[in-house]
């Protein structure tokens, strides 16, 4: 009967991070909070449940307090366990999120240093990359004005 429960657990969470990959928080959040009641201490599901709640309050206005609140549940979750690779990438798109670009490549890289063929964070990495050369040339132009051709 346990095993059971946990592999209907690890469905569970399996579907609901692909739904909040795809940004579907509402439909993810069920899914994660079900798979809690039987697997209490899962480090994705926690980590889901807090980006999921923010991607929600984001959508309302959003609010500097939901991440924070999100962020501070996410450091925790990674500080009991840094063997999955899903915390880091919300940890990364929550960053992502406010501009605090350096965290957010912080955390894409290790969830890739976790799981290599997590694509999620690979391509966010390489879009918060591209994000800070366009950021730092613009400063240099800024600073040194622009060349003429």
């Amino acid at each position: 009967v346990q095993v059971d429960q946990a592999f209907r657990a690890e469905k569970l969470i399996r579907d609901g991070v692909a739904l909040l990959i795809r940004g579907e928080a509402k439909a993810a959040l069920p899914k994660l909070k079900k798979a809690l009641e039987s697997q209490p201490d899962d480090p994705v599901a926690k980590s889901g449940i807090a980006y999921g709640e923010y991607l929600i309050a984001q959508a309302q206005g959003g609010s500097r307090t939901m991440y924070a609140r999100a962020k501070d549940i996410i450091d925790a979750v990674i500080a009991d366990t840094d063997t999955r690779a899903e915390p880091f990438l919300f940890l990364g798109r929550l960053h992502r999120s406010v501009d605090a670009l350096p965290d957010a490549a912080r955390a894409y890289k290790k969830a890739l240093s976790i799981n290599p063929h997590l694509s999620e964070a690979k391509s966010d990495l390489r879009h918060v990359v591209r994000r800070v050369r366009q950021e730092d040339k613009g400063l240099l132009n800024n600073i040194f004005g622009r060349r003429k051709k």
